[in-house]
Order: structure tokens, then C-alpha cells, then sequence
């Protein structure tokens, strides 16, 4: 726990690093309904996202949304080459600002995100995350639940109707630690996995899968 504490305080020293930091929204509740984009558009390709200034950051869209227990799940989606990728990634409700006034306040968010697979096609994300990261591995398997700590980076309440919300989630286990940032662009429906380091990769990768 220390050390998790620690590395949120060093967030705070690098907030909006790579986090794609956008304009605040206005604050709205989050639905409670089932809401389905499925046909909304094609998916995105991530054989086409490129580096940017050498990070890897992977957009995925969300083609389905429900509420249960005081979280907001989504279910995201993406291509690689003709594989279809997918995640459930669940935000709690209610997230208030990370920041008042430039001060952090609510800044540790505990059990804030939730990342669970929906089986072999989680797998083939997290396999094809490894490739992105030019990592030699063969198929990975992709643990089935976990719940991450966040640092808090947002000036305002979330929005969950057309806010940009961002986190930073801490992954420890072992001797391995990893970090990476959980955004969200509610507007656009599409859920960001950008890179906090490049020195992070073999370890986040070690500490999603089985």
C-alpha cells in the first residue's frame, strides 16, 4: 500500500502527462439504462494507431453501456486485422473532482475501475496489445476481474454523458509495478488505454494476464 500511495503522489507531480487532457465538460448524471451502439459504426483498427512521440495509445469503442452496482460498465470494442477485440471496463458513479482550485482533493480513488474479460476475445486484446508493444509472446490470456486503485486527474464532478474524464490506474504484483491511463471520452464513445511510460510495457503486460 505504501508503494501505491507513493506512486499516486507522483502522479499528481506528472498529471496530464500523455493523458490527452481536453477542455472540462458540465456535470450530468450517468444513465441507468442499457444503451447499445453496436451499428453505430465500423470499429476502429488498431493495426493502424501509430506511435505518438513513441507511446502506444489504444482508442476502443464502446458499443455498450449498463449500471449495477454503483458502477457504469462499458463494453468496449476494436479490429485487429479481422479479430474482433473486446473489455468490459466499469467506472464507478459519482466520481467527484480530483482537483479543486488546483489543489488535489478526492484524489485517491479506490476500486475506481474495474477491467473484466468476456473471454477469448479479451485474450486476443491483450495479445494484440503485447504485438503493439513489440513484445515476443505467443496467445496471452487475459485475467478475468480486477479492480484497480486511480489517481483522480479531473478539475470537475465526471461527466458520463459527454465528458472527457481521466485516471491513471496502478497495477502491482510481485516485484512488478505498471501504470497506465484509463481515459474517457463519453462524447465520442470511445475509451482511451494510453501509456504512461514505454518502460512499463513488459510489466503491465505480465500483470494483466493469467
Amino acid at each position: 500500500m505504501r508503494l501505491i500511495i507513493g506512486l499516486i503522489i507522483l502522479s499528481f507531480v506528472c498529471f496530464g502527462c500523455n493523458s490527452n487532457d481536453s477542455k472540462p465538460s458540465n456535470i450530468s448524471k450517468p444513465t441507468s439504462q442499457v444503451n447499445s451502439t453496436e451499428n453505430a459504426e465500423p470499429l476502429i483498427q488498431i493495426d493502424q494507431v501509430l506511435s505518438n512521440e513513441g507511446y502506444i495509445n489504444i482508442p476502443l469503442n464502446i458499443v455498450e453501456q449498463t449500471k449495477k452496482d454503483a458502477y457504469i460498465s462499458y463494453k468496449v470494442r476494436a479490429m485487429s486485422k479481422n479479430d474482433m477485440l473486446e473489455l468490459i471496463v466499469s467506472l464507478k458513479e459519482g466520481v467527484p473532482a480530483g482537483f479543486v482550485d488546483g489543489v488535489p482533493k478526492n484524489s485517491f480513488l479506490a476500486d475506481g475501475i474495474i477491467f473484466e474479460s468476456t473471454g477469448p476475445k479479451s485474450d486476443r486484446l491483450l495479445t494484440a496489445l503485447a504485438q503493439k508493444y513489440k513484445i515476443n509472446s505467443e496467445k496471452l490470456v487475459m485475467q478475468s476481474k480486477q479492480v484497480f486503485t486511480c489517481a483522480n486527474l479531473n478539475q470537475t464532478a465526471v461527466d458520463y454523458q459527454s465528458g472527457t474524464p481521466k485516471f491513471k490506474i496502478f497495477l502491482e504484483g510481485g516485484t512488478e509495478i505498471a501504470e497506465l491511463y484509463v481515459n474517457f471520452d463519453f462524447k465520442k464513445s470511445i475509451i482511451y488505454l494510453n501509456e504512461k511510460d514505454p518502460q512499463y510495457r513488459n510489466a503491465l503486460i505480465n500483470l494483466l494476464k493469467e
